[in-house]
């Protein structure tokens, strides 16, 4: 059978769209929750929410599960997601930090992580407040110093973070093997204990945080771990925090029940004072998705622009922004987030550990796992200066060859002489 241009070209084209098609269906697929959230501060026109919502209904036409917007804000407002007391100057060390290792400025990560270090050390108050961040910052410290052939330092850093959290694990998925043995090893030998913690309280579900990590909800038991002081906290939406300090000794058990007050005069903070990864990040944790996408918009009426961004939970980073500079009315807006859904949806089948700085955002706080799988510059790898010396060892033997066998017609010739 015979086909005209025509047909094929529009054979070429159905076949383009099936592609396109199925790609969608199999990023959906691999992510089993999006939480979509419509920023609503001083910079958002009130348009933000209706775009938010016609992008979810687009991304759950594709297959994806969509927390809705509205229950998104709602999931904001009453656990006052991303409160700015958890985001502060140790974290921003983090950042620095991590982005200097990214650029194989060892000595300088070092030096900007003892910093955050010695800020939380610092602080009466600073293992209940920025545990989680001096945890990461000693699992970074081990990476680096492993990096960098100092073992011992790193053994060092690894038993420091095993003191905050004894329960701690690394995810075979985000280190590789060599990683994985050395904190076993220094596990196995350094914790020691078969003490617990039972925790509950009044009213039940509360966070529990142990030296300032999160380690689940209540009523739970928290086991086994070693002898020790422990401070524990419990947190509750719209109630005052309780702290417990634990001195677990000779294997003991120890009970903590504890009945939480309702704050007086607590409300949902304004989105000025509200930290975007740590918004994620709590906006996660409560609604159980794998990603949340945070939808901003400024702009007049007929020059309207949208700023996404998208976080992924299990790493604790984002993905680059996306903005679109203008979005159009009625057609030209649906098309324009038909456009940024694709784009999303792309970010979406990226695997963020494959390659960390070419898909994530280099500002994100980022989980330590992600220091790991970062690539060098081809330029400073080990194989492009051998190809490299390759091809100027070749052009410099060609070069002497030619000028050997030169001759006035144009043809060249070498001459050989064997002893």
């Amino acid at each position: 059978m015979n086909f005209s241009a025509g047909q094929k070209i529009i054979s070429i084209v159905m076949l383009l769209i099936l592609a396109v098609d199925f790609r969608v269906l199999y990023a959906a697929s691999s992510v089993s929750r999006v939480l979509v959230y419509a920023g609503e501060d001083a910079y958002s026109d009130p348009f933000i929410g209706e775009v938010a919502e016609d992008f979810s209904e687009i991304l759950s036409s594709w297959g994806y599960k969509v927390v809705e917007p509205a229950k998104a804000l709602d999931l904001a407002k009453y656990h006052d997601a991303g409160k700015v007391s958890r985001s502060s100057e140790p974290t921003r060390m983090l950042v620095r930090a991590k982005e200097d290792y990214f650029e194989f400025r060892y000595a300088d990560a070092i030096a900007g992580l003892m910093q955050a270090e010695k800020f939380i050390h610092e602080r009466d108050d600073g293992i209940l407040r920025f545990g989680d961040i001096l945890l990461d910052a000693k699992i970074s410290k081990a990476v680096i110093e492993k990096a960098r052939g100092k073992m011992a330092e790193a053994r060092k850093s690894i038993e420091d973070a095993l003191r905050i959290n004894p329960l701690l694990q690394l995810s075979e998925e985000g280190y590789p093997p060599s990683m994985i043995a050395l904190f076993e090893d220094v596990r196995t030998s350094f914790v020691s204990g078969s003490g617990s913690i039972e925790v509950d309280s009044k009213p039940p579900a509360v966070d529990i945080y142990v030296n300032g990590v999160l380690h689940g909800q209540t009523p739970m038991r928290i086991s086994p771990l070693p002898d020790g002081k422990y401070f524990l906290e419990l947190r509750g939406a719209r109630y005052d925090p309780v702290v417990k300090e634990v001195n677990l000794i000779n294997g003991a058990s120890v009970e903590v029940k504890a009945k939480l007050k309702w704050a007086k005069g607590g409300g949902p903070l304004p989105q000025s004072e509200v930290d975007e990864f740590e918004l994620a990040r709590d906006l996660a944790r409560e609604s159980k998705s794998d990603k949340v996408i945070i939808l901003r918009g400024s702009g007049g009426a007929k020059n309207r622009a949208l700023y996404a961004r998208m976080f992924d939970s299990r790493l604790g980073s984002s993905h680059r922004p996306i903005m679109l500079k203008s979005m159009g009315e009625d057609d030209a807006k649906f098309d324009s987030l038909a456009r940024l859904a694709k784009e999303i949806s792309a970010q979406l089948r990226e695997d963020p550990l494959a390659d960390p700085s070419k898909v994530t955002d280099p500002k994100g706080r980022g989980d330590p796992m992600i220091l790991i799988n970062r690539k060098k510059k081809f330029y400073l790898t080990p194989w492009f200066w051998g190809a490299a010396g390759l091809v100027i060892a070749g052009a410099v033997a060609g070069g002497i060859a030619a000028s050997m066998g030169s001759s006035g017609d144009g043809s060249g010739r070498v001459n050989v002489r064997f002893r």
